[in-house]
């Protein structure tokens, strides 16, 4: 059975008006499975099985009983151009080629070559040997993991750098302070003085001290050196200005007679000048010391960063190799409490 609309001819064979169907259409394009129960009951049907419509969409020249997916492709249409499907199919076919007309082959697109950082994925990677990082690291630390290729080499190579150069600057110093401290030893003390006004002290005579402190000069420059600041016993050896000759004069130039109030007043000045002195060799040694003391600490700053970057470059190349494709990590971890000490193993194989 077919729907009917006011004003349209009954019977059997009645169409819609053509207002009621899209451009390029008529007759019916409803058919309804429920015609014996009545025409009624048919139209509410297919009016409900139709919702929504074209009439939603406000689509003009389209009717608005038209299903919305067919009244879509209508949508948009410009008034003025034909809007029959079938119309726009035949507008938008190419022309068709004349008899005998030479067929023009298209030349084929080139396909670009890949890329060089997709040449390099494809490559497979090559693992790291963990011992030749902890070798490289141990040498020249951060060489090891530039190796692995890890940033983290650029660090230790800087704290090398960095111990290196403090470590040249506080040896210059401390060898600058130690020619300072040789020249005024050479300048202010002497063995001649030191066996002139010695008196000795309670369980090493004076023989005794002259005798080491020549053979040390004789033998053993840096402990003469050592020895005529560290024991107080040779403080009587200061407080003199030696020529290059070796022979040395009072800092208060010769002393009175003996016994007299001058003699008494230069022994006094004379003590004070070897207090002076002795004091001031003292400073230039400790300073020395101590510049030779940080130059020392350097070394061994030296030597924990070539352990510390040796056992890093180990470590990082054997995470560098178990996360290779077709690698099989391992890793052991130990529970210290005591309620419940143990251990685990556990493996990764990395796809």
């Amino acid at each position: 059975m077919r729907i009917r609309q006011p004003g349209a001819t009954h019977g059997p064979g009645a169409a819609l008006p053509a207002d009621h169907g899209p451009p390029g259409c008529t007759g019916s394009f409803l058919r309804c499975p429920l015609a014996p129960m009545g025409p009624t009951l048919c139209a509410l049907v297919l009016l409900l099985i139709a919702r929504p419509v074209a009439a939603d969409l406000h689509v003009p020249q389209v009717s608005p009983f038209l299903p919305l997916h067919i009244a879509r492709g209508l949508e948009g249409l410009d008034s003025s151009q034909p809007t029959g499907l079938a119309q726009r199919a035949i507008d938008e076919e190419p022309p068709k080629k004349k008899p005998g007309e030479p067929v023009v082959e298209e030349p084929p697109v080139p396909i670009p070559p890949p890329a060089e950082s997709q040449l390099e994925a494809a490559e497979p990677v090559e693992r790291k040997s963990p011992a030749r990082a902890f070798l490289y690291s141990a040498l020249l630390p951060g060489l090891g993991e530039l190796y692995v290729g890890s940033p983290r080499g650029y660090v230790f190579l800087g704290v090398e750098a960095a111990t290196w150069i403090t470590y040249a600057s506080y040896k210059s110093s401390g060898n600058d302070r130690e020619d300072e401290m040789f020249g005024f030893a050479d300048g202010h003390f002497s063995i001649d003085a030191f066996s002139q006004n010695c008196v000795g002290q309670p369980g090493q005579p004076c023989s005794e001290a002259l005798a080491q402190v020549e053979n040390f000069y004789l033998n053993d420059l840096p402990e003469y050196y050592e020895i005529i600041s560290k024991n107080p016993i040779y403080k009587p050896g200061w407080g003199v200005s030696v020529d290059s000759q070796g022979d040395f004069t009072y800092e208060n130039g010769p002393p009175p007679n003996e016994g007299t109030d001058d003699f008494r007043a230069w022994v006094s000045n004379q003590a004070a000048e070897q207090d002076e002195h002795y004091a001031s060799y003292n400073e230039l040694r400790d300073d020395r010391n101590s510049l030779d003391k940080t130059a020392r600490n350097m070394t061994m700053v030296a030597l924990v960063n070539h352990l510390v970057s040796a056992w890093d470059a180990f470590a990082l190349a054997r995470g560098f190799n178990a996360n290779l494709p077709g690698e099989t990590e391992m890793k052991v971890k130990l529970r210290t409490s005591l309620g419940n000490p143990g251990a685990s193993l556990t493996f990764k194989r990395h796809f």
